[in-house]
């Protein structure tokens, strides 16, 4: 039964009942597609599970009736029906020129073996594969604890140059290890396969190679990444003195940021030491209740504190480069306490 009778079947729900249900891909390719030119055949055999490609399978003209693979037509014992390459019986076999059976999956992936018509694809002709292929195992069925099975048949060996492991065709077909690459010829086609290990590798390589490529960003080419430069409006001093000549200094002072980095340097510690030490001065002049201001040396020493912390205000002003050493730290000036 053709693929293309199933399309009509699910339109018509008459019809759904009777028909037979087709699941699965080409037993030949695995591929569940089918196309007009190339259609995937079922057989009707009772309880055959085949499915082949018009191509895959040799057939020259899809019957419009029911269609019956070699197996099922020739009504021969399931008991007595096996592949001579592997131990698996099910799936799309055919004659071989011995009088035995062999898969046609089998027959495409060891290189040995040949068809006597190419059309038909049968039948399969035995005689050039060599002793060796017969005396290897199967590594797959070792690893899935099937050792008696291991030596029956035939195998190929991984496509992977310098690698020994050998394995049945339909078990690796069943692992999906199976390749299709180009042949020698553009109109050839190699059928070979790969060992767990190999066909893992080689899928990564094809990932890698289809993977989209995404290109550094570098943060000095990006412009949005510049830091702006800060302008910095200068500091005024105010000479002035209020509350017993301590000089006033902007709260602004106290803060400042030399080139476009936020650090603090030896400008940055010699403006707080002179507000704190003004600070101090002033709260030790307001603690002796006016005394201080009314006696002249008193105000005269006062208007000298004034003056110091004036020098140290215009010492501030100047630069000191990063690198220099800090200058070592100075006493506050302590005002002078009233005569009692």
């Amino acid at each position: 039964m053709v693929s293309s009778e199933r399309c009509l079947a699910v339109d018509d729900e008459f019809l759904t009942s009777n028909m037979k249900e087709m699941i699965g891909g080409c037993c030949v390719c695995s591929d569940e597609r089918g196309w007009a030119e190339n259609p995937l055949v079922y057989c009707d055999g009772h309880g055959c599970n085949v499915a082949v490609h018009q191509a895959c399978y040799g057939i020259v003209q899809v019957p419009t009736g029911p269609w019956f693979c070699r197996k099922c037509e020739s009504q021969e014992r399931a008991a007595r029906v096996r592949c001579e390459l592997c131990p698996h019986k099910d799936g799309a076999l055919k004659r071989t020129d011995n009088g035995g059976w062999a898969h046609v999956v089998c027959a495409l992936y060891i290189p040995e073996v040949e068809f006597a018509n190419v059309s038909t694809m049968e039948p399969i002709v035995l005689q050039s594969v060599p002793h060796d292929r017969y005396n290897k195992t199967c590594y797959i069925c070792e690893d899935q604890g099937r050792e008696s099975k291991a030596a029956t048949g035939a195998c190929m060996t991984c496509n992977k140059h310098g690698c020994r492991q050998a394995f049945h065709v339909t078990c690796a077909q069943f692992a999906g290890l199976l390749c299709e690459e180009q042949g020698s010829d553009a109109d050839n086609v190699k059928y070979c396969g790969y060992c767990k290990y190999h066909h893992s590798k080689l899928k990564h390589k094809e990932r890698d190679r289809h993977k989209p490529k995404h290109k550094k960003c570098s943060m000095d080419m990006s412009p949005s990444l510049v830091l702006p430069n800060i302008m910095v409006p200068e500091k005024n001093y105010n000479s002035t003195s209020t509350g017993g000549g301590v000089a006033s200094l902007p709260a602004s002072s106290q803060k400042r940021l030399e080139d476009s980095a936020g650090r603090f340097t030896n400008v940055n510690f010699q403006e707080v030491s002179s507000t704190l030490s003004g600070s101090a001065s002033k709260d030790c002049l307001s603690a002796d209740g006016g005394k201080a201001v009314s006696d002249p040396k008193n105000k005269k020493n006062s208007s000298s504190v004034g003056t110091h912390a004036v020098d140290r205000g215009v010492a501030a002003k100047r630069v000191v480069p990063h690198w220099s050493a800090p200058p070592p730290p100075s006493s506050s000036p302590v005002a002078p306490s009233a005569p009692q």
